[in-house]
């Protein structure tokens, strides 16, 4: 279960007091607002004509009239260095009291638009309407009710792609779960690591990926037995092992029963009493270092995000239709679903089309924004020159994700297509936080835009731990409602995601000039985005100096041209005297990880490898000796 502790009321007021205060004797940027009076007792939302309970977050945290018409002179920044996107509207308590839950908010925003269409899943072949979504989610919640999921678990779907999406999706947070999408690319190891991180009641799959599942959880539960037994404490006969329940998605017995939830009802949970910190969503990321983990969204957390992207000053306008190919387990793909229950957004999701599907898909369809990975629009962008016949007149925004695009790839992309490059820059740790905004002009070509609302951010010499200024390269941190409180079960990897002032390290670098608008110029965490995947350099390692000629080994990742992708490259120090290929080593690493983490950027054999102070292995010095002059398949 991913238990959470619920705060009382009192502890809510307390903390809601305590935060108003310390906001209100700090200071922020011009265009912000502060809330610092006492919240109403009896506000609620429709209660007052200009409460700001009517805002985005519709949460009220101090006497609206005030609240709404706060000086807008300029002010000192808060902590040297420190930059702040627009504010307006800022849920600084983040005290949810007067808003409505976040799940019978989605209901709300779905009962407006019970005749529009919200989601389309061409090749799932499902049109959701307001309605029909509504009404579907509501159904599978009692159905994961009626199954044993209570509030505090979680719920996986195992796809990148699936008609019932969003529905599972809805349904998760009304049945009082958080929602774990797991990426089917994944390799036996992986699963292992993050089934015992989730640790679901429930895993839904399409038929060839359950199929898969069940051999897996068959064989975990062989493992325990045997390591039970052979510690002396075998399982009493008949003792189930606790294997999460798996689902066949499609025409079988397994989703047939699921959809058949026994007489009568039962009732569905109230919603979360704290919605700072109930999980909402649990998505795998690989943070700065190490081997995926689990990052835990709250409740408060989604809503903060997501009503940052249609904050007012945010950037494009979502009244429109956008063709999306992030896979539902990225964060972005979670973020745009809820959105379209909530705004007069068409969604087409074309998770797992070719480019040549792509642009049929921007012909039949007729959207305005393309939200897609760098190197997927690059591609297409590219396909597109030589299948002129398409008609893509329509759109007008191209929104990259996954990674920064060059400034090459940027111009080639608005060449071909006639469109604005709309960059934006985000982690699963605190959404998206740069890029969405409606004050990035002029736009400059290769940036990432400026700050999106609610966020604040300060580029730090990691070195010395200063804010650098303006020109100066530095790595992005970040503060705000968006940000997570940390990875699930691993509170050592929670500490390091933060430094001693409680700012997030992102691990990237970047800079930003007189305009404000951030340039990101590199990264000094070790994982590596292949295809929009985390590759975790540690797993690659590890299978390698397993190898008898290998005495030590760094993977990190160098970037493809033609691709706009990184690909692992490992940089290996044979033993004395031992004698192996690069060929080998790659069919090593074929033979038992999964596609995304071969090494399709080569095997390179080195004398040493460059050390830290304390002995580590240095990355970036790694980067700095041996990147300059790297053929890419060398």
């Amino acid at each position: 279960m991913l238990s959470s502790p619920l705060c009382s009321r009192k502890r809510q007021e307390v903390e809601g007091e305590e935060a108003r205060s310390a906001y209100a004797q700090s200071s922020v940027r011009a265009g912000s607002t502060v809330f610092s009076d006492a919240p109403h007792s009896t506000c609620r939302p429709g209660t007052a004509r200009s409460c700001c309970c009517q805002g985005p977050l519709r949460i009220c945290f101090g006497k609206c009239e005030a609240a709404m018409s706060a000086t807008e002179e300029p002010l000192p920044l808060a902590e040297p260095g420190e930059l702040r996107g627009p504010m307006r509207g800022l849920p600084l308590a983040a005290r949810a009291a007067c808003a409505p839950p976040l799940p019978q908010r989605l209901l709300q925003g779905l009962a407006q638009r019970a005749d529009d269409v919200v989601v389309v899943y061409p090749r799932g072949g499902a049109v959701w309407t307001g309605a029909s979504l509504g009404a579907r989610a509501q159904q599978l919640a009692r159905a994961l009710v009626a199954a044993g999921v209570q509030p505090g678990d979680s719920v996986s779907l195992v796809a990148g792609y699936h008609a019932e999406y969003a529905p599972l999706f809805l349904a998760t947070l009304l049945a009082g779960a958080a929602w774990a999408p797991l990426n089917q690319g994944f390799d036996d190891g992986d699963f292992r690591l993050l089934l015992g991180i989730v640790s679901p009641r429930l895993v839904f799959a399409p038929q060839p990926t359950a199929d898969r599942l069940r051999r897996l959880f068959a064989a975990l539960e062989a493992e325990e037995r045997a390591e039970a037994e052979a510690e002396g404490g075998a399982r009493a006969e008949g003792e189930p092992w606790a294997s999460p329940r798996l689902i066949a998605l499609g025409d079988g017995p397994d989703w047939e029963d699921f959809l058949r939830p026994p007489e009568p009802a039962p009732p569905l949970p109230p919603p979360p009493e704290d919605p700072l910190a109930a999980p909402a969503l649990v998505c795998c990321s690989s943070g700065t270092s190490g081997l995926p983990k689990g990052v835990v969204l709250s409740h408060f957390n989604l809503a903060a995000a997501v009503d940052a992207i249609m904050h007012e000053d945010s950037a494009p306008k979502l009244d429109c239709t956008m063709v999306i190919t992030s896979p539902g387990f990225w964060v972005t793909g979670t973020y745009y679903t809820l959105i379209a229950m909530l705004m007069p957004l068409k969604l087409i999701y074309e998770y797992g089309c070719t480019e040549r599907e792509l642009l049929g898909s921007i012909d039949k369809y007729k959207p305005s924004i393309l939200f897609t990975s760098n190197n997927f629009l690059l591609a297409t962008a590219k396909a597109r020159e030589e299948a002129p016949e398409h008609d893509i007149s329509s759109l007008r925004t191209l929104i990259p994700t996954g990674a920064a695009m060059s400034r090459d790839a940027e111009e080639l992309v608005q060449r071909v297509t006639g469109c604005r490059v709309q960059q934006i820059y985000g982690m699963t740790e605190v959404g998206v936080v740069l890029g969405l905004t409606k004050h990035n002009a002029p736009h400059k070509t290769g940036s990432v835009g400026k700050l999106c609302p609610f966020v604040q951010c300060k580029v730090v010499d990691p070195e010395t731990e200063l804010a650098v200024g303006a020109g100066q390269e530095g790595e992005l941190r970040f503060k705000g409602p968006g940000v997570t409180k940390g990875y699930l079960r691993n509170p050592r990897a929670t500490a390091e995601l933060f430094d001693d002032g409680g700012w997030l390290r992102s691990g990237d670098l970047a800079r930003f000039d007189e305009d404000g608008i951030f340039f990101v110029t590199g990264r000094i965490k070790d994982t590596i985005k292949y295809r929009g995947v985390h590759v975790s350099p540690v797993e690659i390692e590890g299978l390698l100096e397993r190898h008898d000629a290998v005495l030590e080994s760094a993977v990190v990742g160098v970037l493809d041209p033609s691709t706009e992708d990184e690909l692992p490259r490992a940089y290996v120090v044979l033993r004395p005297g031992a004698q192996v290929t690069a060929q080998e080593l790659c069919q090593v690493v074929e033979d038992h990880l999964a596609p995304h983490k071969w090494l399709r950027g080569g095997v390179a054999f080195v004398d040493s490898l460059p050390k830290t102070p304390t002995g580590k292995i240095s990355r970036a010095a790694i980067r700095k000796r041996y990147l300059e002059n790297v053929t890419i398949g060398s």
